[in-house]
């Protein structure tokens, strides 16, 4: 066998530790590659990129500690992303929701786009 010639003698945790100190098995770096990949494509949450992350088994600290750009600004362009999503502060409520925007930052967007009429939504 390939493993046992290299080594490993057939435990799965060597395997595991050989490919992390080559960097080809790194939580850390697949995190940042996954929140930069949800970030450029359709603009999601926060919420929603965690949610995806504990799905595929990322450690849970290093979900914790992530810290996208800044996810108003991802709100907004998500939103002129979806012009039918504009149509009154509720649909685009409901919208930003549905990406996994935070309760904070779906307020805060719909403030500075539909004034105080976004606060009744």
């Amino acid at each position: 066998m390939k493993l046992s010639s290299d080594g490993f003698a057939g435990s799965a945790d060597g395997v595991i530790e050989h490919l992390k100190t080559k960097r080809i098995v790194d939580d850390k770096r697949l995190i940042e590659q996954f929140l930069d990949h949800a970030q450029r494509g359709k603009p999601v949450g926060l919420e929603k990129i965690k949610a995806k992350l504990l799905a595929r088994g990322a450690p849970e600290d290093l979900i914790d500690a992530l810290n996208p750009t800044n996810e108003q600004e991802l709100a907004e362009a998500a939103l002129r992303k979806k012009p039918a999503a504009m149509k009154n502060a509720g649909t685009a409520g409901r919208f930003l929701i549905g990406r996994g925007f935070s309760e904070e930052v779906v307020e805060s967007v719909l403030e500075r786009m539909f004034g105080d009429a976004g606060q009744s939504a």
